[in-house]
């Protein structure tokens, strides 16, 4: 039993994480309870992981989806329950924001760099030739199409959850899938 389990008067986690929904989860972050980031970080930490991933965040994947946390904790009281959008869609969404803010901070450092006359070293270990070919065609789509497609075949979302993480309509999120799938099978060799 972990030492969270041994907590007088609570429930193991391992129990706590098979029966409370996300929203129950995120009502007790809200209010302040660890074992319920503990049991939503637990339930989503791997899926936000492979969305920050194939957003290119690269070395970054951990900082990104630990940084998603802290910012629940922010964010929780202000999640509105019911309002339809999935637990799953609002932390897929702040796991886009915080990928395009690393972005950003990524290329002021390097402006920065560059007036220094130096270039960054790249310390990313390299990835095998089918996975750097795929993340180097999602990296030639626009930033709106590459969300898109992400966050829809690449994570699971629905297009409507996919809509509500981005705040686009869901024939937004359609279209830009088609065009951003599109572009990846001219750019991968793929004739369908």
């Amino acid at each position: 039993m972990s030492r969270l389990g041994r907590v007088i008067g609570r429930a193991p986690v391992a129990a706590l994480r098979a029966e409370v929904t996300d929203d129950t989860l995120i009502e007790r972050v809200a209010a302040g309870d660890l074992e319920g980031l503990g049991a939503l970080y637990d339930r989503h930490a791997a899926d936000l992981a492979r969305v920050a991933g194939r957003l290119g965040a690269g070395a970054e994947v951990e900082d990104v989806v630990h940084t998603v946390f802290l910012r629940v904790v922010e964010l929780a009281p202000r999640f509105e329950l019911g309002r339809g959008c999935s637990a799953r869609a609002w932390l897929a969404g702040i796991t886009v924001r915080v990928v395009r803010e690393r972005r950003r901070s990524v290329a002021r450092w390097l402006r920065i760099l560059g007036t220094l006359g130096r270039e960054p070293q790249s310390y990313a270990s390299p990835a095998s030739s089918a996975r750097a070919d795929v993340l180097s065609a999602l990296a030639t789509l626009t930033t709106a199409q590459r969300e898109a497609v992400v966050l829809v075949d690449g994570s699971g979302l629905t297009a409507e959850e996919a809509g509500e993480a981005l705040g686009v309509p869901v024939g937004t999120i359609w279209s830009r899938v088609h065009h951003g799938r599109a572009a990846l099978r001219a750019r991968l060799g793929d004739s369908r």
